[in-house]
């Protein structure tokens, strides 16, 4: 099992026996019905390097590159769109990823911790995924090339019991779009 936070697994065919492969997400499994003709063992399960609370940030373009995504680890002040100084770092290295690879276009998806309303939390993920296109934009990146979305509450990487964990889930995730 790969934790809130996100991680890695491993999986190495093993020929010789029919593998029916599936996932649990959130409570809902999903199957597929068509073998794979071998079976598969677990080879290693790779979680985030954190330091402290705090999730390290993967390198953005490789990531990217490699999984199609990147968990940006903009934290929000609660109930706020807002990027504030802490954010620079992340943002430039965004945009130079978006620099690099003029064919690369994202979708931002905002998020939220589980406090308020889902109507609430909705807009406010959405709004704190247009805080970070409005800085792209503002650095040159086209607007052509970034959408927005908002998940509010529904996808924590974190436990929203504790200020920590709920401070996680205040955050920005960059989606490769075609």
């Amino acid at each position: 099992m790969v934790g809130k936070t996100g991680g890695t697994v491993t999986v190495v065919p093993e020929p010789g026996r029919n593998a029916y492969p599936g996932v649990t997400r959130n409570g809902v499994r999903s199957h597929n019905h068509r073998s794979y003709g071998h079976s598969f063992r677990f080879a290693a399960v790779k979680k985030p390097a954190v330091i402290g609370n705090k999730p390290v940030q993967q390198p953005i373009a490789a990531t990217i590159q490699q999984t199609g995504q990147v968990q940006l680890y903009i934290q929000f002040q609660f109930n706020s769109a807002d990027l504030d100084g802490s954010a620079a770092p992340t943002l430039m290295e965004l945009r130079e990823a978006l620099n690099a690879s003029p064919s690369l276009r994202l979708m931002l998806i905002g998020h939220t911790d589980a406090v308020g309303s889902r109507e609430y939390n909705q807009s406010l993920s959405f709004r704190r995924a247009q805080s970070v296109m409005n800085w792209l934009v503002r650095q040159g990146v086209a607007s052509g090339r970034l959408g927005v979305d908002g998940k509010g509450l529904d996808l924590p990487i974190a436990d929203n019991n504790t200020d920590e964990g709920r401070a996680l889930n205040r955050r920005v995730q960059a989606l490769r779009i075609q």
